[in-house]
């Protein structure tokens, strides 16, 4: 891919996504100057040993022994719907590819490639807004969310019709008043 296109930052999307590309590139601008960025939003879960979970870790030996009843963590690692690289860390990656251990999910596998690197690990929540609040909570520029997942779906809906709303709502007119009968329903309905 870097050999396909010269960026300042490489993103890793899911489809069940939407970006706010204006506010994202925005975002990115001011971030330009640093140069080994990872950027996403941030967590340490638990490791899935049981091969009948969808998000199995058929090496989780590898992470280390149980402490206690919560099992074995990951490190800190973006989440897999959304996060991005700086050109340098990119291109450290692809010229490394062929020694770079995966593990079962990618995103799992890209945080455990940072840990040996100096790399500054951005947390930043507006890369992963997933409900009516955020979306309500977005009065400035510095609170727009740039990224927004669809949680509830994981696959198991069409997504791009879910997405629709929520983009036009959500990220299009972001400082409007955001009425979403889509998240009432889905905030009523998970809590």
């Amino acid at each position: 891919m870097l050999s396909l296109w010269d960026a300042d930052f490489y993103f890793k999307v899911d489809d069940d996504v939407a970006l706010n590309l204006e506010a994202l590139s925005d975002y990115l601008t001011a971030r330009r100057m640093k140069k080994n960025l990872y950027l996403g939003c941030m967590k340490s879960g638990q490791v899935l040993t049981d091969s009948k979970w969808k998000w199995y870790e058929p090496e989780h030996w590898r992470f280390g022994d149980a402490l206690g009843p919560q099992g074995i963590n990951y490190m800190r690692h973006a989440t897999g719907q959304a996060y991005g690289l700086s050109r340098p860390v990119a291109q450290y990656i692809a010229r490394n590819a062929h020694i770079l251990h995966r593990y079962a999910n990618e995103d799992v596998s890209v945080g455990a490639w940072m840990l040996g690197l100096e790399v500054e690990l951005v947390h930043d929540l507006l890369l992963c807004c997933s409900s009516a609040a955020q979306c309500r909570e977005q009065t400035t520029p510095e609170k727009r969310c740039l990224v927004f997942s669809e949680v509830t779906c994981a696959g198991i809906c069409q997504a791009e019709t879910r997405l629709e709303p929520i983009w036009k709502s959500c990220l299009e007119k972001p400082y409007e008043a955001v009425t979403l009968a889509t998240f009432d329903q889905t905030e009523t309905s998970t809590a």
